[in-house]
């Protein structure tokens, strides 16, 4: 009886046979459907014993009272996860697992973690979805009323979370409010900046050619090979030769391990 776990085994130690499974549970407020915590969690099955491996049900274990899970009946985690009741917005999100068969329940999971599947529908967590949010960034919206929005910055890059937004310029799963390097040029956006070098229409921590050069960032980098000041990256004429990069290129005509762009004899003539 899956509802009462009584089961009979040969030498009578029941809990011998209880799920063996390794369970890694999340949870994420659901801002759609106030009042409503959303836990997942997948399981590894770790050993099975005499044929009891077919788990019947899950039981959830919440650090606070006014979090209600009831149990889930199935074999295996629904793809969109169990819901659980929020009696208190404030309450602690942190849930158990555990997997239970005929015998009995197995361990407990570890403390759930926060999971990022919430942040695509409420970025600043305060249960107001971001369609609906006047200050999706900022969880205390607008405190002082004031109509400015406090200013946030998930990535700690110098940028606003409000002005670098939920894209994700580089395509790497991870949005640019929280990504280091949005553009993935390997040059931190906090060192890109948010000016626009070459007046192409996106800001240097988005565009992977910050000085329109056709010579990438990340080929050219941080390095200020005329030392006149400007990073190479963001300098028309990195070698000071009167030679716009863009003519130059980054190729290596003479063969010499410098590209043209950073050569001051690219032909190497002995003539600058």
């Amino acid at each position: 009886d899956p509802n009462s776990f009584m089961a009979c085994t040969n030498d009578g130690n029941a809990s011998d046979y209880v799920p063996n499974v390794y369970i890694n549970a999340s949870t994420f407020v659901n801002c759609y459907l106030p009042g409503r915590l959303i836990v997942q969690w997948g399981v590894e099955v770790i050993a099975v014993l005499d044929g009891f491996d077919q788990i019947l049900r899950f039981e959830f274990e919440s650090d606070s009272t006014d979090v209600v899970c009831g149990a889930y009946t199935g074999s295996t985690p629904p793809s969109d996860g169990h819901v659980c009741v929020m009696h208190d917005a404030a309450a602690s999100p942190i849930v158990r697992v555990r997997a239970c068969n005929s015998a009995g329940c197995g361990s407990w999971s570890e403390d759930s973690t926060t999971s990022s599947v919430g942040e695509q529908f409420d970025h600043d967590a305060d249960v107001i979805c971001n369609d609906v949010d006047s200050c999706p960034f900022d969880p205390d919206n607008d405190a002082d009323s004031d109509s400015i929005c406090a200013e946030t910055d998930n990535d700690s890059d110098g940028i606003t979370d409000a002005e670098e937004g939920d894209q994700d310029s580089d395509s790497d799963g991870i949005t640019n409010f929280e990504d280091s390097d949005a553009d993935n040029d390997g040059i931190d956006d906090g060192v890109d900046g948010s000016a626009d070098v070459d007046s192409d229409g996106l800001a240097n921590y988005v565009d992977v050619d910050s000085d329109g050069d056709g010579i990438a960032d990340a080929d050219e980098g941080t390095t200020d090979s005329d030392s006149d000041g400007m990073s190479d990256y963001v300098d028309t004429d990195s070698d000071n030769d009167g030679i716009p990069d863009a003519e130059e290129g980054g190729s290596d005509s003479d063969s010499d391990g410098i590209p043209n762009n950073v050569d001051t004899d690219s032909d190497n003539d002995g003539i600058p």
